[in-house]
């Protein structure tokens, strides 16, 4: 299982590093913006206190002209940090309760049409089957897969998470967060039996 995991998960390691060169990439040009926005208020103030001196054009404050192409905010800015929340919670709780409806509707008739076959199937390897906790029957095979599909919802609802959060979050380090509080959720809400460990 964790050789699985661990072979499932490799394309996400480069996804993050890739997010990360773009993480530090933006914060290099936050702090260009904020050292040029304080060189114009450096400006304004030093114009305000002496009026009649001239200061050579290299000083004037030119943030249009910012090299890292960083334009003030607008001043509808409360409108689209209020639009950009919206989206934002749509983007992240749509896509979790979406894969909670999957794996506990959707895939509730997928798991009626194979406990049959599944319990038959595990019954043939003995009381090996049984000491490692395989379904022996029917009823079990559907109690066995409606908790593998909650184990598979918490891994797909934290990728989704790891995926979409940095790309809709001003702050990508929130998305750690998030995926600690939606691991211990799901913990708190679905039923986790022996073999989850």
């Amino acid at each position: 299982g964790v050789m699985i995991y661990a072979t499932a998960l490799a394309p996400l390691k480069w996804y993050l590093q890739d997010l990360k060169e773009k993480e530090l990439d933006h914060r290099e040009q936050h702090l260009q913006h904020v050292s040029l926005v304080a060189r114009c208020q450096g400006c304004q103030g030093r114009e305000a206190s002496s009026p009649e001196v001239d200061h050579p054009p290299e000083v004037e404050c030119r943030a249009r002209d910012s090299p890292a192409g960083v334009r003030p905010p607008p001043a509808a800015e409360g409108q689209d940090y209020r639009d950009s929340v919206l989206v934002t919670l749509v983007w992240i709780g749509g896509g979790i309760l979406a894969i909670i409806i999957f794996f506990t509707v959707v895939m509730r008739p997928v798991i009626n049409r194979l406990a049959p076959g599944a319990g038959s199937f595990f019954r043939r390897f003995g009381d090996g089957a049984d000491f490692w906790g395989f379904p022996q029957d029917a009823d079990e095979a559907t109690v066995f897969f409606k908790r593998i599909c909650t184990y598979l919802m918490s891994t797909s609802s934290n990728l989704y998470l790891i995926v979409v959060c940095p790309r809709v979050l001003k702050h990508a380090s929130v998305t750690n967060w998030l995926v600690i509080l939606n691991t211990y959720t799901h913990k708190l809400f679905f039923y986790r039996a022996q073999d989850d460990r």
